[in-house]
């Protein structure tokens, strides 16, 4: 739902989802007018930080936010488990697309000379995916988010 842009839906979801599972520590945490709540498992920790820093972004994209979002992603990875994994990298750069209007890694290796070779001869050049950004948060759209 994160990577349809259906903030609200995740919100709902992840609120309930917490509050049936023990808690890491007595007190929620505080961050502005939300309430975070520590759980044990660390996937769900992350999970609510994502929703509550893609909450937030709503298309004000500054390299101080897009730093914050690749810290947090990278500190929960460097952990391994399931963080770790190639299916959850790729929906984190999803969301880092969409939530962050950050590029994309280049997964192929850099081949300057093939391109050239390739370009000389009218090989076919890969399609590009198409980039999806949120709208700024100040235009309204019709919906629930």
């Amino acid at each position: 739902y994160l990577q349809n842009s259906n903030i609200l839906t995740v919100c709902t979801f992840i609120t309930h989802f917490v509050a049936a599972l023990p808690r890491a520590s007595d007190s929620p945490l505080q961050v502005g007018d939300v309430k975070v709540v520590l759980v044990k498992d660390q996937v769900v920790n992350f999970t609510q930080l994502v929703v509550l820093t893609c909450q937030h972004v709503q298309g004000q994209c500054n390299k101080a936010v897009q730093e914050s979002w690749v810290r947090l992603c990278g500190n929960y990875q460097s952990r391994g488990g399931l963080l770790a994994t190639p299916e959850v990298r790729q929906a984190q750069t999803k969301v880092s697309t969409l939530y962050y209007a950050l590029v994309p890694p280049y997964s192929q290796t850099s081949n300057p000379l093939g391109d050239i070779i390739l370009s000389m001869f009218g090989g076919l050049e890969a399609a590009q995916p198409t980039r999806c950004v949120l709208a700024p948060a100040g235009i309204s759209s019709r919906g629930l988010d």
